[in-house]
């Protein structure tokens, strides 16, 4: 994300991000600890930007129009044997394996 953009849009999106959409088996306790009410006042503090469908739809929302908004793109980064592997994160694509 560009640093001229606000860091709490940034901390929001990845608290989705990892909280919806990651697969990251070592997120189970991050997920239990951060619980709904967090959640829940990132959506209401992103809610210009939601379309009310349901809550997964509110998520999606929040989450595409912040990447689009404020430029953030993701990457995975894995280390084989001291190399380092980069792998752009297409964030419509993850946005799909949320399930209802």
């Amino acid at each position: 994300m560009p640093s001229r953009n606000p860091e709490e849009k940034l901390c929001d999106f990845v608290y989705l991000y990892l909280y919806f959409v990651s697969d990251y088996y070592y997120l189970d306790d991050f997920r239990k600890k951060v619980g709904s009410e967090k959640i829940g006042a990132i959506i209401v503090r992103n809610e210009r930007i939601t379309t009310k469908n349901d809550h997964l739809q509110e998520v999606k929302d929040v989450i595409e129009s912040m990447a689009k908004e404020y430029s953030i793109k993701a990457t995975f980064v894995r280390y084989d044997e001291s190399t380092r592997s980069e792998t752009a994160i297409d964030i419509q694509s993850e946005l799909k394996r949320i399930k209802r």
